[in-house]
């Protein structure tokens, strides 16, 4: 398998902040025992992960191809179209909007967009006792319609 899954990456953005036992990761994550020693133990078989003495890390040793499919943007892109799905699926705050932007307006908006973006960046790490799970997930951009139709359309012919 060349890719990670959703639940594959909080595990290992999870071991990432600090090594854990499957209750802490259980607590950071809210998945399931079940489901956690099932990922582990396919992580650990994909040496992205090893556990010594009953706590989890990210493997030391991790060959350069499966540090590749960690850092894969691919990856990364279905990653988030995963999240996207999900937050569409349930009652999430998301919303899509088609309007017409004048050249007038260009500016305003990418200013809005850049001052979202620096509040994001301004804020403070989050503190070490914050479970991953307690943290939101935002959404926003902008594209042309046309250009993004054309593009989709490329991608069936």
């Amino acid at each position: 398998m060349n890719t990670l899954t959703c639940v594959e990456r909080l595990i290992i953005e999870s071991l990432g902040r600090s090594e854990k036992n499957v209750t802490e990761l259980h607590q950071d994550t809210t998945l399931s025992h079940r489901i956690l020693m099932n990922i582990l133990n396919a992580l650990t078989l994909r040496g992205i992960t090893q556990q010594k003495e009953g706590r989890y890390s990210i493997s030391k040793h991790m060959n350069p191809e499966t540090l590749g499919v960690i850092k894969d943007s691919l990856g990364q892109k279905t990653e988030a179209l995963e999240l996207i799905e999900s937050m569409l699926s349930q009652e999430s705050i998301v919303r899509l909007k088609k309007v017409y932007i004048s050249e007038k307006d260009k500016p305003i908006l990418n200013a809005l967009l850049n001052n979202l973006n620096n509040f994001f960046q301004t804020l403070p790490e989050a503190p070490k006792n914050v479970s991953l799970s307690d943290f939101s997930l935002f959404i926003w951009g902008e594209d042309q319609y046309g250009k993004n139709i054309n593009r989709m359309m490329k991608g069936l012919l």
